[in-house]
């Protein structure tokens, strides 16, 4: 589907797509197209099931994406209209990672899919802005796999991540709370929420940590939650700047520096717990 594909009036059901994906491309590929498509099977595929370039949205709904060689579904952007619009799908038996997506279509994915049995069972998350208003991050059959910066910001409204959701970090990659206008972050439950490193032998300072912005409301609260291995350049597992969020019942350990550090911070921290840290506490 090429850059002439009419968008928005172009949508598949019931298509076989198998044994293509010719020069490790994909057997279905968008480029600079916004497709929907629906009941439909995409196996066994040199490259990826799926894969739509960066001036691409895909809505994929009530299919199954099987046996690629490499990704199950690798996107820039999933479809912009309603949503979720990436649902009721099964993402098996792949070479490589069920879904590869940026941050900011991370609300487009749904728990209503499978995404377990392939190479590695985490979905990866580019970098990218969160723009949409009201944003959940979904609590999986898998975890996830951040490769890149999280930012949260330019009128976001609040980020909502459900309890139990983990998050494996890799090496730089920050977390930003209100990075270019208001936005909160809202991880809260029981079970417990994690922010870890993606290093197989993990270590103090392997990424940078969560950075609470002056944009931010006392809407951002961190309640049940782990941030670990963290601090990096930023030098504490959270940093507070000028900003009055909530932390509590938490744990915050393994950083290269602090465990919070707050510049002209109002946060209230209650019931925390602080472990292994190279820096002190708190300031």
């Amino acid at each position: 589907f090429g850059s002439y594909t009419l968008d928005n009036a172009t949508e598949v059901t019931g298509l076989t797509v198998e044994f293509g994906g010719g020069n490790g491309v994909a057997c279905l590929r968008l480029v600079k197209s916004e497709v929907s498509i629906e009941d439909s099977l995409i196996q066994d595929c040199e490259g990826d099931g799926v894969n739509a370039d960066d001036g691409s949205l895909l809505t994929l709904s009530g299919s199954t994406v099987q046996d690629a060689e490499d990704y199950g579904v690798y996107a820039y952007g999933l479809g912009s209209s309603g949503g979720p619009t990436f649902a009721n799908n099964t993402i098996t038996g792949n070479g490589g990672q069920p879904v590869r997506i940026s941050a900011s279509s991370w609300h487009q994915l749904d728990n209503s899919s499978t995404y377990t049995g392939n190479g590695t069972d985490t979905v990866r998350v580019a970098d990218g802005l969160i723009t949409k208003v009201n944003t959940t991050i979904q609590l999986l059959d898998v975890d996830y796999h951040v490769v890149g910066d999280v930012r949260i910001g330019d009128g976001t409204g609040t980020v909502d991540v459900e309890d139990g959701v983990t998050f494996y970090n890799d090496t730089g990659v920050r977390w930003t709370v209100a990075y270019s206008g208001a936005g909160d972050l809202t991880a809260a439950g029981t079970n417990g929420i994690v922010w870890t490193s993606a290093q197989s032998a993990p270590g103090t300072g392997d990424w940078e940590g969560i950075h609470i912005q002056s944009g931010s409301s006392s809407a951002t609260v961190l309640d049940h939650v782990t941030v670990e291995y963290a601090g990096d350049s930023l030098g504490a597992a959270i940093y507070c700047y000028f900003a009055n969020p909530t932390v509590s019942n938490s744990t915050l350990q393994y950083s290269s520096g602090y465990g919070f550090y707050g510049y002209y911070c109002s946060a209230t921290l209650s019931t925390n717990t602080y472990a292994n840290n190279d820096g002190p506490d708190t300031n």
